[in-house]
């Protein structure tokens, strides 16, 4: 263990165990619509779910329950409660930053994919970047439907760069 500094904290009330992974505010939003109970500030992960199983296979087996600092983080955290199978774990500082990383690629992908498909049933590719806005709840001063839009642009060249399989226009397929 490099880091011998543990962000592993605990809810006094509760007895649960959390961590607080620093991400964008607009992947905070995205998480906790997608995987917290409804109306919830936290995520409950469940071993038996990718973020659980995601949460436990960073976390390490801390020797002699070693005492824990309080140091925290600036910027938007989203709190996720550790499954039972981590119980007495450690996760370093470097271990949330990579989580953040891996939270940020997993919300592009949702994105893309989001947009994808709704660019199929809708037509249009603006109005499945709004749709994603509002199903997620992401605050235009977080993540703005401009900036999302050139994100999604963005993807949409690097497919057609790399020989993916493009978007069809439903103008020419309809021919």
């Amino acid at each position: 263990m490099a880091d011998s500094v543990s962000y592993v904290f605990t809810n006094n009330a509760t007895g649960e165990r959390f961590i607080e992974v620093l991400v964008p505010r607009h992947v905070r939003q995205f998480l906790l619509i997608e995987y917290a109970e409804p109306r919830a500030d936290s995520i409950k992960a469940c071993q038996n779910q990718f973020l659980g199983s995601l949460v436990v296979s960073v976390c390490e087996k801390v020797p002699y329950k070693r005492v824990r600092s309080r140091k925290r983080f600036k910027g938007s955290k989203v709190r996720i409660i550790l499954p039972e199978a981590a119980e007495d774990s450690h996760v370093s500082g470097q271990t949330l930053i990579d989580l953040g990383i891996i939270f940020e690629k997993l919300f592009f992908e949702k994105f893309n994919s989001f947009v994808r498909c709704g660019y199929h049933v809708h037509s249009s590719e603006l109005n499945a970047v709004s749709l994603f806005l509002q199903v997620y709840d992401i605050c235009p001063d977080d993540w703005d439907q401009d900036a999302a839009y050139a994100c999604w642009k963005r993807y949409k060249a690097k497919l057609e760069t790399d020989g993916l399989p493009r978007l069809k226009n439903k103008a020419k397929a309809k021919k």
